[in-house]
């Protein structure tokens, strides 16, 4: 009888790039269980933890480590070592007094930076798909896997496919909501050009956005490698400095 589902194991060859794991040092890898990110968009608590972070020097440091439900992601303990983490989610280690948030990074995908403590419970999700259910309640869907179903009466009834949200973790309750249109401020998500703050100019086929930092810079971007952060300045901290 033929094996069934995805192979237990992952080879470090085989692993995505952005992984900053060395290649032909060891055979295997962590193979990611699913969750909220796809494997090539996200990165293994056990790879943070221990490549990333450089809070233990072994894979077996690491579990260890990830067993004591010290690590918080999205302000909920998680202690599976193959539990993956991507981009906004919400690294906290208060025994440390760190607070992590995961942003885009063209060399690596995504990146650790450093956040106070007062912004450990927000995050910023991007809306990617949205359904009537019954009772004429809107269930909306994000990036991260989270869905919130939001009544008729609510002010954020109206949130559109590519618009993001603040929300309060690990409530999830919505704080903010943010439109795909012009003169919001966005991040770039995917590709050379991923952690850039841009203004929105044009909303289409492709959105065109002006670089903060290099005025004189207009990218066309796919409104999927976009995500919206504020209305005149990003309402979170999503770039060193």
């Amino acid at each position: 009888m033929g094996r069934k589902g995805s192979a237990a194991h992952l080879k470090r060859l085989a692993s995505p790039k952005h992984w900053p794991v060395p290649r032909r040092v060891k055979k295997w890898s962590v193979r990611p269980k699913p969750g909220p990110h796809g494997i090539d968009e996200s990165i293994p608590l056990l790879i943070l933890v221990r490549d990333i972070l450089g809070l233990a020097l072994t894979g077996r440091e690491a579990r260890r480590i990830i067993a004591q439900k010290r690590i918080l992601v999205d302000g909920k303990p998680r202690y599976d070592y193959k539990f993956t983490v991507g981009v906004m989610d919400v690294v906290s280690i208060p025994d440390m007094n760190l607070y992590l948030r995961l942003v885009p990074n063209p060399k690596r995908l995504i990146k650790p930076i450093e956040i106070p403590k007062e912004e450990a419970d927000k995050k910023i999700v991007k809306v990617e798909r949205k359904v009537t259910v019954k009772g004429g309640k809107l269930q909306v869907g994000t990036h991260d896997g989270r869905n919130f179903i939001v009544d008729q009466e609510s002010e954020y009834f109206g949130v559109s496919i590519g618009d993001s949200l603040l929300i309060r973790v690990p409530q999830q309750e919505i704080l903010q909501h943010f439109p795909l249109k012009e003169k919001y401020i966005g991040i770039v998500l995917r590709g050379g050009k991923a952690g850039r703050i841009c203004k929105i100019e044009k909303v289409g086929e492709l959105v065109e956005a002006r670089d903060l930092d290099n005025p004189d810079k207009i990218y066309r971007i796919l409104p999927r490698n976009i995500m919206v952060v504020g209305e005149s300045t990003p309402v979170i901290k999503v770039r060193e400095g």
